[in-house]
């Protein structure tokens, strides 16, 4: 029933109003439990944003279609379609491909990234005409990969007339970029306002009961005012979703039997199944339901049910046989679609049944073979709970967790393997715990990781694959006593020389003795395909990759590439935000620092739609350390908030970055003290914090001790890095420890070891750079000014290619000092911008439309459009043509 007005919401109800407007954040998420008034909300925002002549597109999230990728987009989308034809290639096969529009082959646009970037761009490309409002109800019914391209979405508003807003039950809140409104109990005065609007409003005893068994929640006090007789006990009651499905089950039970046929019919099937619903249907069944106020025939949809508690309550309310029979009528009228036909048939299955857990085995093999591993993974995870003999559940179960492995939903690797360890027998129990601990080695659980790599590796079936995890763990802990466990079990392997595998474990357990062995053998791996580093294959890349990274190979950037193109298919998104964070990291050394943002904001954008918070979290610290190199004001912020909620002293890979990234923004800021009581926290009680990734950042430390007036800390610090490095240690990591020995050593040694540290230092210019400025400094207050002019200006020119500004500010303060006169320059127009902003200006000055930059970047060319827009007074310019003179002609690659 409508009421007079929504009661009791009045500052939910202002901010669903500044949405709508386009004031503020442009995603909004409703919380609350059932009834509390979150369909209510949206509706009202839908209705105001129509008044507004805006473009409202909805979709409700159903259990039915909770395992159908893109089900609920699809819903969202529909409106759109006719649009998909003028999205760039890319993202049109990918949409095509993700709702079934083309006959292609599927891999030819299963890219989640592009899928995302379409369906932005679809949006934004609609919002020309009139703003757009996207309403989605019940997002925690909302298939997975809808809400993963939903929340990708939400994340890339700015600038954008498009608004997003959804509703979920609290315990499924999904997204990560988004306003939320917490909807708790009505007030008290609100309930009884409520109570008193309704007709026969209950008075006396019965009242005190609705509103004490109701708890303030809207639909509960208009439903339990019709429900008659409550319960005198209404002490410690049970959960309110309970009392509300038991409510309206009781009113269900009211109608005509074949009425509350037709109602469990339509409770029980999708809602693309609703047409044939009702179809098969006499219509006059439906009347005493609409009448009882429970569902609706007609309209935008055949048959809509008034609110999700009365389709739970319906099928909840059904015995086990009666939901058995309804799922085998449906079954029946989809006949012609085998994966609707198998999840009915599944669902009228109670126990075990070969033949229908074939269906849905082939059900996951179509799902995969579009790219859906999520939906493959549903689909094995239910033929597996219709397998009798164990040995076959067990097996479906290692499929499905492998799937959902491939569609980086380590949590539900988790679950999946918790169900097969009670069943699994001999060597399956080895498969089980090898997926768990590649499900823990995404997450903060490290030691728990590695202890149960190490258990699965007592059967040979699981080959290496447990302790290439258990090391994954080991390096992101950076705890030795794991590294060191992982590094036994390898020896007792005693697996070949030049197993990749083997490699990644050996170098990332022992960094600092096996960089030099390690980098010869894959100096051999890559002759044997003739230095094309994409000829090594699928599972050599794969530990390759990382292991060239550790290592400091001078062919990091080839080989991480290589992995990222052949990763580049449908269903790897997950896998793939490791890979990019690595590329970014490795691109970050190499000096492509324009390259290395663009692949970390991937791998964050990747691993936050796909749950893999630790990625997360690392590619965010490695972003701030980047930004912090170039002077970015926003370095400090993106520091912060990726340590928030980690423990850096337990997943010192994170923390050490993080750190690392907050002492030089202190520094770029001239504010030496705070930059050095961060820096000190890379030692621990003398010891680098992490035994490998704290050695890169100890020469800042000793920068920071020095300029601090803290000469014995300093030493201490190259002390610490000095005694790191030995015989198998990579040639990048001497010359840093001969960096920072120079920045303390006595006048005899000091240049020696400067120049020593830039003979080593030959593929990341940064850190050449910064040892060629402090020699420079050096000699500058030695008196040799001809020499110390000669590296400080080959320092400044590096810095200046780079846009590292702190050590371009540092470096141009020497050469003052040395007598060097700047030329009368503006300032560097680039300087205030954000690092996101300065990649649109150069991408934009190189040629590239906003479409092409949106392409690369994931944003819609319109949210690249409002950059520029912002960005031109500051620059001074009024066209894109006149960025070419701000930025220089430098091409983007």
């Amino acid at each position: 029933m409508t009421l007079p007005g929504i009661l009791g919401r009045d500052p939910e109800l202002a901010r669903l109003d500044d949405l709508v407007a386009g004031r503020g954040r442009g995603a909004l998420l409703v919380l609350g439990d059932p009834g509390s008034g979150k369909t209510t909300l949206l509706e009202h925002a839908a209705a105001a944003a129509r008044a507004q002549g805006q473009r409202v597109l909805v979709a409700t999230g159903t259990a039915q279609e909770h395992d159908a990728d893109h089900a609920c987009l699809h819903r969202v989308l529909r409106p759109l379609l006719g649009r998909v034809a003028a999205l760039p290639a890319g993202q049109r096969a990918a949409v095509e491909s993700a709702f079934g529009l083309t006959d292609a082959p599927p891999d030819a646009g299963g890219d989640a990234l592009r899928l995302a970037l379409g369906v932005l761009t679809l949006l934004s490309d609609a919002a020309e005409d009139a703003r757009v409002l996207v309403v989605v109800d019940d997002l925690h019914w909302a298939d997975a990969a809808s809400v993963r391209i939903l929340d990708f979405v939400a994340a890339r508003l700015e600038g954008e007339r498009v608004a997003l807003l959804g509703a979920a039950r609290p315990t499924a809140r999904d997204t990560h970029h988004v306003a939320t409104i917490e909807l708790g109990p009505l007030a008290p005065e609100a309930a009884r306002a409520v109570i008193d609007l309704l007709p026969d409003a209950p008075r006396g005893e019965h009242r005190r009961r609705v509103l004490a068994h109701a708890e303030g929640n809207p639909l509960a006090l208009v439903e339990l005012t019709r429900a008659g007789s409550l319960p005198v006990d209404d002490a410690a009651p049970a959960p309110l979703t309970a009392r509300l499905e038991r409510a309206f089950a009781a009113r269900t039970q009211l109608l005509p039997a074949r009425t509350r046929e037709a109602l469990l019919l339509a409770a029980a099937a999708g809602p693309d199944d609703l047409a044939a619903v009702v179809a098969h249907q006499d219509l006059a069944d439906w009347a005493p339901a609409e009448v009882a106020g429970l569902v609706r025939v007609g309209g935008a949809a055949p048959l809509a049910f008034r609110h999700s508690l009365v389709r739970s309550a319906v099928y909840q309310g059904a015995t086990g046989v009666e939901r058995a029979a309804v799922h085998r009528r449906l079954a029946t009228l989809v006949a012609a679609d085998p994966d609707r036909f198998a999840w009915h048939t599944a669902a009228a299955t109670a126990g075990p049944d070969a033949e229908v857990a074939a269906l849905l085995d082939s059900t996951a093999e179509r799902a995969r073979a579009r790219g859906g591993w999520a939906g493959a993974a549903r689909a094995l995870e239910r033929a597996a709970q219709l397998t009798a003999d164990p040995a076959a559940a067990t097996e479906r179960l290692v499929r499905a967790a492998t799937a959902a492995m491939y569609a980086g939903q380590h949590r539900w690797v988790e679950d999946l393997m918790a169900a097969a360890r009670p069943l699994a027998v001999g060597p399956q129990r080895s498969l089980v715990d090898s997926l768990s601990a590649w499900a823990l080695s995404q997450t903060f659980r490290h030691a728990d990781a590695v202890d149960l790599a190490l258990s699965a590796v007592r059967e040979p079936v699981a080959g290496l694959g447990p302790l290439v995890s258990a090391a994954v763990a080991a390096y992101q802990a950076g705890d030795p006593r794991l590294a060191a466990r992982t590094a036994r079990a390898l020896d007792d392997l005693a697996p070949g020389a030049d197993d990749p595998a083997a490699l990644w474990i050996r170098a990332s357990t022992d960094p600092l003795g096996q960089a030099v062995p390690t980098g010869a053998a894959i100096d051999a791996l890559l002759a044997a395909v003739d230095g094309v580093a994409a000829r090594l294959g699928h599972l050599a890349l794969n530990a390759t990759s990382g292991t060239a990274y550790v290592v400091d190979h001078p062919r990091a950037v080839d080989i991480t590439a290589a992995f990222l193109h052949l990763l580049g298919q449908p269903g790897t998104s997950g896998v793939n935000a490791l890979v990019a964070n690595t590329a970014g990291a490795v691109l970050v050394d190499a000096g492509r620092w324009d390259e290395a943002w663009s692949r970390m904001t991937e791998a964050v954008s990747v691993a936050e739609a796909t749950g893999g918070e630790l990625v997360a979290r690392q590619a965010g610290a490695n972003l701030a350390h980047l930004a912090a190199l170039r002077g970015d004001p926003e370095a400090a912020d993106l520091a912060t908030r990726a340590l928030a909620g980690v423990d850096p002293d337990v997943t010192r890979a994170v923390g050490v970055r993080a750190r690392w990234a907050l002492g030089l923004a202190a520094a770029g800021a001239g504010d030496w003290e705070r930059a050095y009581q961060h820096l000190r926290l890379l030692l621990d009680d003398g010891r680098p914090a992490h035994p490998h990734l704290a050695l890169y950042a100890l020469p800042d430390l000793v920068a920071a001790a020095l300029r601090t007036g803290r000469p014995a800390e300093a030493r201490a610090a190259a002390h610490a890095l000095g005694t790191a490095v030995g015989p198998g240690t990579s040639v990048r990591l001497h010359a840093l420890a001969a960096h920072a020995a120079g920045l303390v050593a006595p006048d005899g040694a000091a240049e020696r070891l400067f120049r020593a540290a830039l003979d080593g230092l030959h593929g990341e210019p940064f850190e050449r750079a910064r040892a060629r400025a402090d020699l420079g400094a050096w000699l500058r207050r030695r008196r040799r000014i001809s020499e110390a002019r000669e590296e400080l200006a080959l320092a400044a020119e590096t810095a200046a290619r780079l846009g590292a500004r702190p050590l371009a500010a540092f470096v141009a303060g020497e050469l003052r000092a040395a007598g060097v006169r700047e030329a009368d320059a503006a300032p560097d127009a680039l300087e205030d911008l954000s690092a996101q902003q300065r990649q649109i200006v150069r991408m934009a000055a190189s040629g590239l439309t906003n479409r092409q930059i949106g392409e690369r970047l994931y944003l819609s060319p319109r949210t690249v459009g409002f950059h520029l827009h912002q960005v031109f007074p500051r620059l001074g310019v009024t066209s894109r043509t006149q960025l070419r003179d701000v930025v220089g002609a430098r091409p983007v690659t």
